[in-house]
């Protein structure tokens, strides 16, 4: 492949020359590349970047039911393995999903039955919208 798509949706990039090239049918290099499309070529896609929320201070115990904030809480003062998951919760400055203690600190609320599957669902899909 000699072209690929960028993710701006306006621009593709020349792979052996790194050029920038806008859709404008003014510019000659993207009338080439209109012209390879034409022959039945295809660009290599855009790579998709995900980029997941940041939360912070208090929308970090937002993701969770006042209920499931008080079970887990209490939990913590007697489990040290909760309590060392709710600490590294309440000391970050962020959270998002890509983060892997994230991941399994939800799997493991699960797991001890402080999350429903459907309430792990839900949090993982408002962490990823």
């Amino acid at each position: 492949m000699i072209y690929k798509l960028l993710t701006t949706g306006k621009h593709v990039k020349h792979l052996s020359t790194g050029d920038i090239i806008p859709f404008d049918d003014e510019n000659r290099d993207y009338v080439i590349y209109k012209e390879w499309l034409s022959a039945g070529n295809t660009p290599e896609p855009a790579e998709v970047q995900v980029i997941y929320t940041r939360y912070t201070g208090k929308a970090k115990f937002d993701l969770f039911t006042p209920e499931e904030q008080r079970v887990i809480a209490g939990a913590a003062m007697s489990d040290v393995d909760v309590k060392l998951f709710y600490d590294r919760f309440t000391i970050a400055d962020y959270i998002t999903y890509d983060d892997p203690e994230m991941v399994l600190g939800l799997e493991f609320m699960e797991q001890r039955g402080f999350l429903t599957p459907e309430r792990h669902a839900a949090v993982i899909a408002e962490m990823t919208r």
